[in-house]
């Protein structure tokens, strides 16, 4: 949380200059800088493993993560920019037309960026960010990899009435969990493994596989119950896996009218024996 907001301690760092005079950098190295300190207390858990930390951050966090990313300092293994970026508007899909300098500001930071931020990052923006519109996002990424970033963008398609509420919203995470997940696994970073779920997906029906598949794609706390004999039901974005767990095996036995059993907590299946799946030749 930033400095300022929420129960976040400091006055809010949020000066960027006007239009005319834009100052992106300097807000975007405030933030960077609480962020590198943040790390640093970190490092100092003794279950902390530096070695493998990953930065991500959403709208103007997502560009502060790439402020944090440039720094010689700083030593990540990656870095997930959603939707990131700083600007100034008339409202939703109406830019200001006296802001184009402050744009262009924040068009050459990322270019500043992409000269030392070289560890893979991933970028994530839908079609119809109010705020960081396609042409804009290929700007930034030109710059960014032009002066040497490592960067995989993936624009996904219009989301709701607005894709910049996508990283907060239930749905918006289906769309993005999966690029996150594949990311990770590309680059030798731990998620879960999709191999742990083999042996319940191969005892399910087509029916209840797509309802396992859906419930990978949402965000924690979480948790599947299956039913005695048949069904795959599930409750997600819970305050506790303890609420996951109780309301999962509850919506179960209220939907198949039978005996139900957790097959998985967050990522993690729960060891059953599965009965063999017969072949006959």
């Amino acid at each position: 949380m930033r400095r300022g907001y929420g129960n976040s301690d400091g006055n809010i760092a949020d000066d960027a200059g006007t239009c005319k005079a834009p100052e992106v950098g300097r807000y975007l190295d405030a933030h960077g800088d609480d962020l590198e300190s943040a790390l640093r207390s970190i490092a100092k858990r003794p279950d902390a493993d530096m070695s493998r930390v990953v930065a991500i951050g959403d709208s103007a966090g997502g560009a502060a993560v790439m402020d944090l990313a440039a720094r010689p300092s700083v030593r990540l293994s990656a870095v997930v920019n959603v939707s990131g970026g700083l600007g100034r508007r008339l409202g939703p899909f109406r830019p200001d037309p006296a802001c184009s300098p402050y744009d262009s500001d924040l068009v050459w930071n990322f270019a500043r960026f992409g000269s030392t931020a070289h560890m893979p990052s991933l970028w994530l923006y839908a079609e119809n960010d109010s705020w960081f519109r396609p042409g804009l996002v290929g700007r930034m990424r030109a710059a960014f990899t032009g002066s040497g970033g490592n960067t995989h963008l993936v624009m996904l398609p219009p989301f709701q009435g607005d894709g910049h509420t996508m990283f907060f919203a239930p749905g918006g995470r289906q769309l993005l969990l999966p690029e996150l997940d594949g990311f990770l696994r590309a680059n030798g970073l731990p998620t879960w493994n999709e191999v742990d779920f083999a042996p319940l997906l191969a005892h399910l029906s087509p029916q209840d596989r797509e309802s396992v598949e859906a419930y990978l794609r949402m965000p924690t706390e979480k948790a599947l119950a299956v039913g005695s004999e048949s069904g795959a039901y599930w409750r997600e974005g819970e305050r506790t896996i303890g609420d996951a767990r109780t309301k999962a095996l509850a919506y179960c036995r209220e939907q198949t009218k039978t005996e139900c059993s957790l097959a998985a907590e967050n990522f993690d299946p729960v060891i059953q024996r599965y009965p063999e799946v017969r072949t006959d030749h």
